[in-house]
């Protein structure tokens, strides 16, 4: 529709956004109706909710002076094609498949103030991440969400002092309702026009967002007006024009030619699968920093769609490296490696990430500026028109690698790790299997975070068989980071089932868009060919969420064979506690179980209706297993959890999951010597949790903090013990020192142990 949108009863007029959609937004509507909301009742959101429409109301008085486009997601496959508009007041959001709430969450883009959402075409690749963002925006209080075009962007006219002081307009109120191009009555009666002490109102720049799914959908006559033919006003052409339009209808000689016609003056932004910038400089951050303790388990990513700067780690004003030769020169190895892992990774490139990556040029568009979008390339609007691209995320390798260095004891506790690696795998390196493998893609509960994403185990059952393990959000994302944009084809032709464990949001939403991506891996070597079917192992309440979508939008039924969860339990059982599941484990290799909260946290585990860390361990236990792996973290944990000191020195074999993370059966024995470098690796984050406990314990117990902390010992033996208001006047300084200090104690105590 161009012109007037009607949603929700609403008709709003558009002004500056040119929005190009042949499809009615009833049906998504309709789709996104079915997903569960929050009690209306619930006061806190209700709140929330009135103080929002109150400052939205008043804000519509004023104009916005400052427009920007900002590009969340580039389009690439396995990314979002998500773009945000910022103006003075209001949000909104052109798109929002998989992944957009993470980079988001990511980059600091604050989706709570969104409020007006655009849909270009009825896909999953344009509305993946609507459920789950929805569910976010309503627990932070966004009273609703419409579709429909931004009103009053028109920039008003600048304010003339001089007039109004000629006209005896005196300071206050009145000059607002000039500006706002109202006339006033001054208290001697004198009518002052706001036409007469301003400029005119600037109507704002125009720009166009647009998907042309294939060319029947292109009408030349609907963007007359904005052609540069010469009899169009300058101010009608288009500042810029957004494609969401698919590679193989932009690069078609027809749409070359209809983009010729808004003239060299228009700047092209393309959003589509050209592109390759997947947008997360976290996952790599985090991997890098992994990849330190075993190349094996923490490979680096393939996705090579983001520009890397390298520099060889700082080793001066480190005490522990200057007094250790031998470390040093372990150190510099370590360097060596990494580089040339990094260089060799760099040379393997499956895209470009400079310049305008995939996108073809031609003497069609020899005089046309295309600009590939990544993820926080921004086109100003208002007050100067241009292109800034100093904000897109760059790798800085060196700063991931000097952070876990830089903290005392982390070498040490590194190279101690390494050893016990090198030992294990020297002595059985002859019995060491590759399948069955374990590959870790979200590890994270409730909302994807720019470290965790939700839930997704991949199990490589042999070269060419492996199924996936639930289906969080963005799941597709991650295995094409993981394989790589070209392997990950390969990887899904592999993949002849999906389990989703229950219908929590956070562990089937990522399920259409694999099934779709794995629907092209196969077209990909036989475009006529059928795909073979998927086995979906699931509740079977989800066939009514798949067949909606299967109705409304696209066609996916044929892509999968539902195999309901129910039919999969012996004699029909409905107890499934945990003394069952304990029995139907027995004597396992490898129990994976959920640990999303700390152990300190168990009312709220039970509320919530999931399991604390020694729940989680204690099963594993009960089931007798040889090796236990907690994933399903709460996000509070996104870098690593907080686990008590009796697990540290109770268990030797309990390991943690992390997003892309790969295991064979042999590195099991591996994981539970991990968590001594990890806590020293992540130590600010661990000092984070260890205050916050402590804060807990303060307001449970009100108990005063010892003048002075041991001298060594576990976390858990002064956690409840703890205040920073008492006599002594401890500071959040002090505290992070000694717990600083305390683990690495811990660390030492625990490799003296293992010794």
């Amino acid at each position: 529709m161009y012109g007037k949108i009607k949603i929700v009863n609403r008709v709003v007029r558009i002004y500056n956004i040119r929005y190009y959609n042949k499809d009615s937004s009833k049906k998504l509507l309709e789709f996104l109706g079915t997903m569960p909301k929050v009690n209306g009742k619930d006061g806190r959101i209700a709140d929330s909710q009135r103080q929002r429409q109150l400052i939205a109301k008043k804000s519509e008085k004023f104009g916005a002076s400052t427009v920007y486009l900002q590009v969340l997601g580039s389009g690439a496959r396995g990314a979002p094609n998500t773009l945000y508009l910022f103006t003075d007041q209001k949000r909104y959001l052109f798109n929002c498949g998989e992944g957009t709430q993470r980079l988001a969450h990511e980059h600091k883009v604050k989706l709570s103030k969104l409020e007006q959402i655009f849909i270009t075409n009825k896909t999953w690749n344009n509305i993946g991440g609507l459920p789950g963002l929805s569910l976010t925006l309503q627990d932070v209080g966004v009273p609703n969400i419409t579709l429909h075009g931004p009103e009053g962007l028109k920039r008003l006219g600048t304010l003339d002092l001089e007039k109004c002081v000629e006209f005896g307009v005196k300071p206050g109120p009145m000059l607002g309702m000039l500006k706002n191009g109202q006339d006033v009555v001054l208290p001697d009666g004198t009518l002052v026009r706001s036409k007469d002490v301003k400029t005119p109102d600037d109507p704002g720049p125009v720009f166009i967002v647009m998907e042309v799914p294939d060319l029947s959908y292109l009408k030349e006559s609907e963007f007359s007006a904005h052609f540069d033919n010469g009899a169009n006003p300058p101010e009608n052409i288009p500042t810029v024009i957004v494609h969401y339009t698919p590679p193989h209808v932009f690069n078609h000689p027809t749409y070359r030619a209809f983009l010729a016609m808004f003239g060299p003056t228009t700047r092209h932004l393309v959003l589509n699968r050209q592109n390759s910038c997947l947008g997360s400089e976290s996952v790599h951050r985090t991997q890098h920093k992994l990849h330190l303790l075993d190349g094996e388990m923490f490979p680096l990513l393939r996705d090579t769609s983001m520009p890397a700067l390298w520099d060889a780690p700082i080793v001066e004003g480190n005490q522990e490296l200057a007094s250790n030769p031998v470390k040093l020169k372990a150190l510099e190895e370590l360097k060596h490696n990494i580089a040339l892992a990094q260089f060799q990774n760099i040379i393997n490139m499956e895209g470009s990430c400079a310049g305008n990556e995939g996108l073809k040029d031609s003497d069609s568009l020899a005089r046309l500026e295309l600009i590939a979008g990544r993820t926080l390339t921004i086109f100003h609007l208002r007050p100067k028109k241009q292109l800034d691209r100093s904000m897109e995320p760059k790798l800085h390798i060196q700063e991931y690698i000097q952070e876990p260095l830089e903290v005392e004891g982390f070498v040490g506790s590194l190279e101690r790790f390494r050893k016990v690696v090198e030992d294990t795998r020297y002595a059985k390196r002859d019995s060491q299997k590759e399948y069955p493998k374990v590959v870790f893609m979200g590890t994270g509960s409730c909302i994807p975070s720019k470290t965790r994403n939700t839930s997704g185990i991949v199990v490589h059952i042999s070269e060419d068989r492996s199924m996936l393990l639930d289906c969080g959000e963005g799941t597709f994302g991650q295995l094409v980071r993981f394989y790589g944009p070209k392997k990950v084809n390969s990887f899904l032709r592999t993949l002849k089932a999906i389990y989703v464990s229950h219908l929590h949001a956070d562990h089937h939403i990522g399920l259409i868009g694999v099934l779709q991506a794995r629907h092209d891996a196969f077209a990909e070597i036989n475009p006529e060919g059928p795909t073979p079917p998927l086995y979906l192992l699931a509740p079977g309440q989800i066939v009514t969420w798949l067949s909606i979508y299967h109705q409304l939008f696209e066609k996916i039924r044929e892509e999968f064979v539902l195999v309901p969860n129910q039919n999969l339990l012996k004699n029909k059982q409905s107890d499934l506690s945990s003394a069952i599941l304990s029995d139907i484990g027995k004597d396992s290799t490898l129990l994976i179980h959920e640990a999303t909260m700390e152990d300190e946290l168990a009312d709220e585990a039970r509320t919530k209706m999931h399991s604390t860390t020694s729940q989680a361990i204690n099963i594993g236990k009960k089931m007798n297993a040889k090796y236990t792996v907690l994933t399903h973290f709460s996000q509070r944990y996104a870098r690593l959890p907080r686990l008590n000191s009796h697990i540290l020195n109770d268990n030797n074999s309990v390991g943690i999951a992390f997003d892309n993370m790969q295991i064979t059966m042999s590195d099991l024995e591996l994981l539970p010597h991990m968590y001594a470098p990890l806590q020293l690796m992540f130590a600010d984050h661990c000092v984070e949790l260890e205050l916050k406990a402590e804060h807990r314990a303060r307001q449970k117990e009100k108990k005063p903090i010892p003048a002075k902390m041991p001298a060594s010992g576990t976390i858990r033996n002064y956690s409840t013990h703890i205040t920073t208001d008492n006599v002594d006047k401890v500071t959040d300084t002090d505290r992070s020192k000694q717990i600083v200090n305390s683990l690495t104690d811990n660390v030492d105590n625990k490799s003296d142990i293992g010794s």
